[in-house]
Formats: structure tokens, sequence, C-alpha cells
């Protein structure tokens, strides 16, 4: 999108967007470093529970539409047999182990896993050690 635009539109980067104004015929953004700018237009490239979004939403909205399914990534070193092509495995009990690589260092590692408990809705909060060790608990091979 931006390089079919870029000659036609004002892009800013490097800012957050901390409110706007929404008028008839244009909105005013208020930016992280204290600027403003009018523009016909506001896009915001942010995430599910990103504040733009939480502004656009009616007073209590919630967001998320909730599944039961948790990820979790992890950054290993690329081997010798990390190809650029997805590899996916189903594990019994709806848990899904994924692996990418998308530079020639670094490959990503997916846990995915479907789940209603108050324990995973939370873990993403604890400490990266903590989240760690659950998630490898819940993917450890059953005891033979």
């Amino acid at each position: 999108m931006h390089e079919a635009t870029k000659n036609d539109a004002e892009y800013v980067f490097g800012k957050r967007v901390d409110g706007f104004d929404q008028h008839s015929d244009r909105v005013t953004a208020h930016f992280s470093d204290g600027t403003s700018g009018e523009y016909d237009l506001l896009i915001g490239a942010a995430g599910q529970g990103s504040r733009t979004r939480r502004a656009l939403l009616p007073q209590g909205f919630d967001p998320y539409w909730r599944v039961g399914i948790h990820m979790a990534y992890w950054f290993v070193p690329r081997i010798a047999s990390d190809t650029n092509i997805r590899d996916t495995y189903m594990v019994p009990g709806g848990r899904q182990i994924m692996r990418r690589s998308h530079n020639a260092t670094e490959t990503q590692v997916y846990f995915v896993m479907r789940e209603e408990s108050a324990e995973v809705s939370a873990i993403h909060r604890a400490p990266v050690e903590q989240q760690q060790k659950f998630w490898a608990e819940r993917f450890k091979a059953p005891e033979s």
C-alpha cells in the first residue's frame, strides 16, 4: 500500500497516535511527540488491543473474539535442514508445533494449543522463564 500511495499520501512513522478528533470532513491526529496534524483519513496499523482501536470502539467494548486458542513463539538458531517453507506438526489433544525460517540465522518455533483455563489465559503476563516452562510442560511427550 505504501509503495502505491507514497507520492499521494502523507505517512507518519515513528510516532504513536495518542488521540484524534473526528470532524465532518477531516480528522486531527494527536501524536506521542506532542504534535498534531489534520488529515483526510487516519489509518492505524496497530494491533488488536491498540490505543487507536480502543479509541474507535465504544467504551468497554472487548475487541477480542476468544476461541480458546493460544500461541507462543521463540526464535532459535537456524540449522542447515531448516528451509524457507513452514513445517507444521499436529499433536494429539488440540496442539500444533510450527517452524518457519524467514532469515539466514534464525528460525521461529510456534507452539499452538486449544485450552480454556485461567492459567493459559494469564501465562503471557508471567516471566519468560515461567512461560517457557509452562509451554514445555504442555508439549512434553507422554511417558510410556
